[in-house]
């Protein structure tokens, strides 16, 4: 897999670059975060394959957007790929919380989307929108994503967090199962263990 990201300006907190700084311009470095990606994208995706990643900093204010290429284990095509995608739901314990939406993917046809401005709040902020899914040289399967980083990212994935861990059980002082059905189905980490009961 390789990607490329394009994150907005509200990405990089108060120590980030200012808005002035960027206007018709972009940094095309982040310090860890191309290590971070890669990381993460294994962990969640269950696999031991190169991920390979680039980051840039460019003048938008909320809303990150990456390119991304994947050459899968068997011929598919880009409408196969769309269709998996649309059909995808969240499982019923993880769609459940109020924060968190049932269609955690939109797929977009229109081949100048996702765009930031556009589809940045999407879900209230807490959906993924994906377009531009095709197929390019070499085999591969190209797509385009954009996502609310300050919401879905973020502050949003906090509240979704809490919803989860209460939906399985976890309250302050008592330990959660391992064996639940949401914490199965689930890639959120499970929270660490009360300092005091």
């Amino acid at each position: 897999m390789t990607a490329t990201t394009m994150q907005a300006l509200s990405g990089a907190g108060a120590r980030g670059p200012h808005a002035v700084d960027l206007l018709g311009n972009v940094v095309p470095f982040i310090p860890g975060e191309e290590e971070k990606i890669s990381a993460e994208t294994r962990k969640i995706l269950g696999i031991d394959a190169p991920v390979a990643v680039a980051v840039t900093r460019v003048p938008v204010m909320d809303g990150h957007t990456a390119h991304v290429f994947l050459r899968l284990g068997s011929e598919v095509d880009g409408p196969a790929v769309a269709d998996v995608l649309r059909a995808f739901r969240a499982s019923p314990e993880v769609a459940g919380p109020p924060s968190l939406p049932k269609r955690p993917l939109r797929v977009l046809d229109d081949v100048d989307r996702p765009q930031p401005l556009r589809d940045r709040q999407s879900g209230n902020g807490m959906t993924v929108s994906v377009g531009r899914i095709r197929e390019v040289e070499g085999g591969q399967i190209a797509l385009t994503m954009v996502v609310h980083n300050t919401i879905r990212g973020a502050a949003g994935a906090c509240i979704a967090n809490a919803e989860l861990c209460l939906a399985r059980g976890w309250r302050p002082g008592r330990a959660l199962s391992s064996h639940s059905a949401v914490a199965s189905a689930s890639t959120i980490p499970q929270p660490p263990e009360p300092a005091c009961s």
